[in-house]
């Protein structure tokens, strides 16, 4: 890493409106990036998977917690 890259991502670091991932080239860097992202944004903890399942019975509904990637 170059010192003018370091400098800048310790800048943008002590920024509390900023949030800055290193990603690794060797990986999947979309799924990295969610998952850091999932990790360090408390708002994205509340997604919500819901299913309505109808059927000759009644209605039903399923609500659960998921995340938006398996972190590996």
């Amino acid at each position: 890493m170059s010192l003018l890259t370091a400098f800048i991502e310790k800048k943008l670091r002590d920024d509390k409106d900023w949030i800055v991932i290193g990603l690794r080239s060797d990986s999947d860097i979309i799924q990295e990036l969610v998952a850091n992202l999932y990790s360090r944004v408390p708002a994205l903890t509340s997604f919500v998977d819901a299913n309505i399942n109808l059927s000759a019975f009644g209605i039903g509904l399923d609500i659960s917690k998921k995340s938006p990637v398996a972190r590996c």
